[in-house]
């Protein structure tokens, strides 16, 4: 057996373990390939007879010669750059860190743009992801307002930080924007069910109050994603780095920006 082949690929005469003692040599024009997982490597032994080359035919030295090629490409492949799958994984996930993106968007599409090594360690990929939106902008605005009364049961500040919050918007014209719109939605007959059951059931200045600062809260958050004309099945387009760190364990993300 090989105990080990050393990571430049070599054979080295320490590098080889005892053979078994019923062996005298190994089989003639035997090739063994070792990958190791660890470190993304194919290693490539092969044993040759002190008279293979004599008795061996051209067909079968052929096929050695390729096999020991494919291998030597594979290798390289294999420790150049994260794969496909890992890219797409740590796309993925780093895309449903976002709790925009993970609430109220499907991923459509991911698509790697360009990619380079920035060093041995390090591997980076710009990619675009197209993201489709699962719920219209009342729609979210109903989960935020639902979050928020949730949020009052158990937080005596809520109220007082709501106060502060709508005073400084009055001030600030958005009350205004914002009446505007929900006059346009309601013309339209598009104000979704669990509004206007929430609608019915408070009074008519709390519920406006609840309404405007979830749209301030969903304005500050995202406002430079999305708006109030954002509707179910939008698509938006998204361009990420994402960077990649050789490991142990083979390529692993750690960074997306």
């Amino acid at each position: 057996m090989i105990s080990r082949l050393r990571r430049d690929g070599v054979a080295h005469p320490q590098d080889f373990g005892n053979l078994s003692a019923g062996t005298a040599l190994p089989r003639r024009s035997h090739v063994a390939i070792l990958i190791s997982q660890s470190y993304n490597y194919v290693h490539i032994a092969t044993f040759i007879h002190p008279y293979a080359t004599a008795t061996m035919s051209f067909p079968k030295l052929s096929w050695t010669c390729l096999l020991l090629a494919a291998c030597t490409l594979l290798s390289g492949c294999m420790k150049d750059a994260p794969s496909q799958s890992t890219y797409e994984e740590y796309f993925r996930t780093s895309i449903q860190n976002y709790d925009l993106y993970k609430d109220y968007f499907d991923i459509a599409k991911l698509e790697k743009l360009n990619g380079w090594k920035e060093n041995e360690q390090q591997y980076d990929i710009k990619g675009s992801a197209i993201l489709r939106a699962k719920v219209g902008y009342l729609e979210l605005l109903a989960d935020v307002a639902d979050k928020l009364e949730a949020q009052a049961k158990t937080d005596s500040s809520a109220g007082m930080t709501m106060g502060l919050g709508l005073m400084a918007r009055g001030m600030g014209g958005e009350n205004k924007a914002f009446r505007a719109f929900w006059a346009q939605e309601q013309e339209k007959k598009a104000i979704p069910a669990p509004l206007l059951a929430r609608q019915a059931a408070m009074t008519a200045e709390r519920f406006e109050n609840l309404l405007q600062w979830a749209d301030q809260i969903v304005l500050d958050n995202y406002g430079a994603i999305i708006n109030r004309q954002l509707k179910k099945g939008d698509e938006l387009t998204r361009i990420y780095t994402l960077s990649f760190r050789q490991t142990e364990k083979g390529w692993m993300g750690f960074n997306a920006r």
